[in-house]
């Protein structure tokens, strides 16, 4: 399954399966690894962050190594842990991470990816991508260090995305809003249309 179709499908859906539940790797837990991963991406040494899990250099890059190459597989299986996931790397301030002071905003990410049509082009870049090396092509093209930060910032995207289209949902519009939300659907689609066939072409077979 798709990674791009895996990240759309967890903005919108839940399970009831819970990542608390998913064996530890070296002692580190999924939702301690997603803390770590955040804090990382946000400037906090891997000595610093094994250091904070209480194990050493050694087995926290183990562990992550095999977390991440698990978390494809593990959002495939059950939406709710790329939720899960989310929501970890936007507020990581949890698990063993609870009592950091580090800041966890996500500016950084978004200097990378900071306009819904950059987010857009990267969703539908990865979905045409035709080779494995999905993380090498975003750092390559893109500048994010690897899939982590991509999920990070596609949440922040499909957020502001839904936000905007809210007021169908809540049921509350008024006329304004109406025309406001189908303009800004309009943009999405219009947007979303030019990516499709720009990567569409460029990796024709």
């Amino acid at each position: 399954m798709k990674l791009v179709a895996i990240l759309f499908i967890f903005m919108f859906s839940f399970t009831a399966l819970s990542a608390k539940e998913l064996k530890p790797i070296n002692n580190v837990s999924f939702e301690n690894w997603a803390a770590a991963t955040a804090h990382i991406t946000r400037g906090m040494s891997e000595e610093e962050a094994a250091k904070v899990l209480g194990v050493s250099l050694k087995d926290w890059e183990d562990a992550s190594e095999k977390w991440s190459g698990k978390l494809a597989e593990l959002m495939s299986e059950d939406i709710n842990i790329a939720n899960e996931y989310g929501n970890i790397f936007n507020n990581p301030n949890v698990g063993k991470f609870a009592n950091s002071t580090k800041d966890v905003s996500i500016e950084s990410v978004l200097k990378k990816v900071p306009t819904l049509d950059k987010h857009y082009e990267i969703f539908y870049h990865i979905d045409a991508y035709p080779k494995d090396d999905i993380e090498a092509m975003l750092k390559r093209e893109y500048g994010l260090n690897n899939i982590a930060e991509w999920v990070q910032v596609s949440a922040h995207w499909f957020e502001h995305d839904k936000q905007r289209n809210g007021f169908y949902i809540k049921g509350k519009a008024t006329e304004k809003q109406i025309e406001d939300t189908k303009k800004w659907s309009d943009h999405v689609h219009q947007i979303t249309t030019h990516w499709k066939k720009i990567f569409a072409e460029k990796y024709k077979k």
